[in-house]
């Protein structure tokens, strides 16, 4: 069933806020590197709340707080660092709610997922929904161009995600995302036209 733009920032708070919850399920170490992460995933959530408040121009009046969940929660976290955990996704499949939410939402942004991998790489598929999320919405600059494929360099192959906007663009504006490939021992290089995800296969 098709969905209004409404309809899509409403699921687009709710897979945001719940990903976050994620975080208060389990708990970590104050000290170690997860609870540095997930502090600056707390300023992600605050700064993408704000930037969702600005983006949505279709008004949400079936009672729903679209933007008050997500602020309820990065309050909750602050206080309960917690580790990401999901079992490996196969990314083809993974993405694809993410994407047709996109699609609705940015409906100028070029999408191109035809050569996304049918691999599982070491991210959930709720973590890899949101690295779509992220690098289509989170960015200052607006999403010119979106594209997931496979890659091989040398000798490793990567799933690849890889964005272009209209503007400058750093890693800390991406924060959720550059965590979540961090943490599936990947990366996130900022280049001149864009910003790039690289996440290695599962074994």
């Amino acid at each position: 069933m098709a969905v209004d733009e409404a309809g899509a920032w409403k699921t687009i708070a709710q897979k945001r806020s719940r990903l976050a919850n994620e975080l208060v399920r389990r708990e970590a170490d104050r000290s170690s590197s997860i609870a540095h992460d997930l502090r600056g995933f707390v300023q992600i959530v605050k700064l993408g709340t704000a930037e969702l408040a600005r983006r949505q121009t279709t008004p949400v009046n079936d009672g729903f707080d679209l933007l008050g969940e997500l602020q309820q929660t990065a309050d909750r976290v602050k206080t309960s660092p917690l580790a990401i955990l999901g079992a490996p996704a196969v990314v083809a499949n993974a993405i694809e709610p993410a994407i047709d939410l996109v699609r609705v939402v940015a409906p100028r942004l070029e999408i191109d997922v035809a050569g996304a991998p049918d691999r599982a790489v070491r991210c959930s598929a709720f973590e890899l929904e949101e690295i779509v999320l992220a690098l289509a919405l989170d960015a200052p600059a607006n999403a010119l161009s979106l594209a997931v494929d496979q890659h091989v360099d040398a000798d490793h192959a990567w799933a690849r995600f890889r964005a272009t906007y209209d503007g400058a663009v750093s890693e800390e504006d991406l924060g959720i995302a550059s965590v979540l490939a961090r943490r599936a021992d990947g990366g996130l290089v900022v280049t001149a036209r864009g910003v790039v995800i690289r996440l290695p296969f599962s074994a």
